[in-house]
């Protein structure tokens, strides 16, 4: 993320995504990694990681109504910007990287040892 984004993500009072369709925006990650709390449409998988009143609010997609009720309330909320990023701690670059190794040298010593395994049981 350049430090210009994180700069505006800094500076807002809120990020919004109002979208019909989503998988798990970037955008909402790195709103949540810089503190700032998302009003966003629950779709894709925006509702997994957005938690109402801890570090944004869903709008029911294509509601513009419920989306402007929801902005406002966020607009007037008192947000901890330290627990909004503790909520998504889960998601930080590094943490992930560290997972993805767990998991491929776990896959890694299990194929040395099923390897190893099925070649001795086919020597005859």
């Amino acid at each position: 993320m350049s430090g210009d984004l994180v700069n505006y993500y800094n500076a807002a009072d809120i990020f919004c995504l109002p979208s019909k369709s989503e998988g798990l925006p970037n955008v909402i990650v790195e709103a949540f990694i810089c503190g700032t709390p998302v009003v966003a449409s629950a779709v894709g998988g925006i509702p997994a990681i957005v938690i109402e009143g801890i570090n944004g609010f869903l709008a029911k997609p294509n509601s513009i109504e419920e989306l402007e009720n929801k902005i406002k309330i966020s607009l007037e909320y008192s947000w901890n910007r330290e627990s909004i990023r503790e909520s998504v701690s889960f998601l930080f670059p590094e943490k992930v990287i560290e997972k993805y190794h767990n998991i491929y040298t776990s896959l890694a010593q299990n194929f040395k040892i099923d390897n190893v395994k099925n070649f001795h049981d086919h020597e005859d």
